[in-house]
């Protein structure tokens, strides 16, 4: 009994830990829903999207690759390294001189908002860190120490009134102050850097390109379809399809977090037979979708009633729903992906993924277009990922595996990293 409470202790850290970021993510759109106008929100959720597209792709680079590759080994810790310092330098470049995409005005803005988008890759780097050992709790401190930073930066500004430049200073205050907290929480062995000549780039590039491809695709469908919305429709729609979202958000971020510890877990058992690992990948989708059908109808049901108390405004029903089955969609899609991308399939996965994003896009674009609303934009993109789902279960986990390694590491630094390294 007490060795099962031990194996279900981490699986249940891996739920609280993606709540505690859900919640920051949360009060900040809830904040700004009362705070900005629609057109305001819908720029603010557009920033929000190329924030957590960022991120994606450099912890799909970065930080799987930190989890699968032997992040022990001196040139493999090296090029990790160095790519992280390049992608995330890169982000923030890219989000500096496209400042004009939110109406940002002066170089003062366009630094603070470069320096956001440093600054919420790296806290993700660190998360990962922590995650890799299944240390969800000390998650749970460092997106608290952001959410208290965010705050405290969103409460100093507060006394004119607050305005889209202020939320963009509040989260890299927030940002900052939880990749402090984390570094400060890492165990002493994980926190050194070492030379980076003589890194190999090639290998971690290697496996870590494919990963970053498909960790980025599903944050890209949701800024795409953010982008469809204001380009057919207008900004303020966007702001509405956003309080929907938010509406739907604890569910939506919450199945999505749990993918760092499918991850996570089906990395440390790299000896195990893959049939075994889809038996377990089935439970894990027979779970998540029930958790998710009965948040929904309890969502649906106090939507007239929370709706308005929790965003401000009324969100829409349809649109709200069409979230809500887009949850469905991603529970059912990540265990099936994260275990086939260790078992070596991370290209195929990500064939899978790109597939189905573009399904998901041109289905929104074609229906935004002939209805000229957003309401069921979120609902095309459901599709595309229920239709990924079934694609990784009845066909690529089907086929016997080409290898018994998940990555270019050997199975013994793989077990080896999972008793020594953080």
């Amino acid at each position: 009994m007490r060795r099962r409470i031990g194996q279900m202790l981490p699986a249940g850290l891996a739920g609280i830990a993606p709540c505690t970021q859900a919640a920051g993510s949360l009060l900040l759109i809830l904040l700004a829903s009362r705070t900005l106008d629609l057109a305001g929100l819908g720029r603010l959720s557009l920033l929000y999207g190329f924030f957590v597209l960022a991120s994606g792709l450099v912890s799909g680079f970065v930080g799987d690759s930190l989890t699968v590759l032997d992040r022990g080994a001196r040139p493999i810790r090296g090029a990790l390294q160095a790519w992280f310092l390049i992608l995330a330098g890169s982000v923030s470049v890219l989000m500096t001189v496209s400042s004009h995409l939110i109406g940002a005005s002066g170089i003062a803005q366009a630094l603070i908002l470069g320096s956001a988008g440093f600054a919420f890759v790296s806290e993700e780097i660190v998360r990962r860190l922590l995650m890799i050992d299944l240390r969800f709790g000390r998650v749970v401190l460092v997106d608290l120490a952001m959410i208290l930073g965010t705050g405290l930066a969103l409460l100093a500004a507060a006394g004119d009134g607050l305005h889209l430049a202020d939320y963009v200073l509040a989260i890299l205050v927030g940002q900052v102050t939880g990749a402090l907290a984390g570094v400060f929480l890492l165990p002493r062995s994980a926190r050194y850097v070492v030379t980076m000549r003589g890194s190999a780039l090639r290998q971690v590039a290697g496996f870590g390109v494919w990963r970053a491809a498909q960790q980025g695709l599903r944050p890209a469908v949701l800024a795409g379809v953010r982008f469809i919305v204001i380009l057919f429709v207008g900004l303020a729609a966007a702001g509405e399809l956003e309080v929907a979202r938010v509406y739907a958000a604890p569910a939506l971020l919450l199945v999505g977090g749990f993918s760092s510890f499918l991850f996570s877990s089906y990395a440390r058992d790299p000896s195990k037979p893959l049939q075994e690992l889809v038996r377990r990948a089935d439970r894990a989708v027979v779970a998540l979708a029930a958790f998710t059908l009965l948040g929904s109808v309890a969502a649906l049901l106090l939507l007239p009633v929370v709706g308005p108390m929790v965003t401000g405004l009324m969100p829409d029903p349809t649109a709200v729903a069409g979230w809500l089955c887009l949850t469905l969609g991603i529970g059912a899609s990540i265990p099936y992906g994260s275990l086939a991308a260790v078992r070596g399939r991370a290209s195929t996965v990500f064939g899978v993924r790109l597939t189905e994003s573009l399904l998901s896009l041109a289905l929104a674009a074609g229906v935004v277009a002939l209805t000229d609303s957003f309401v069921l934009a979120p609902m095309c993109a459901a599709c595309g990922s229920l239709i990924g789902a079934l694609v990784l279960r009845l066909v690529v986990l089907t086929r016997p595996p080409r290898a018994s390694s998940p990555a270019p590491s050997s199975g013994t630094s793989q077990s080896r990293r999972s008793t020594s390294h953080v």
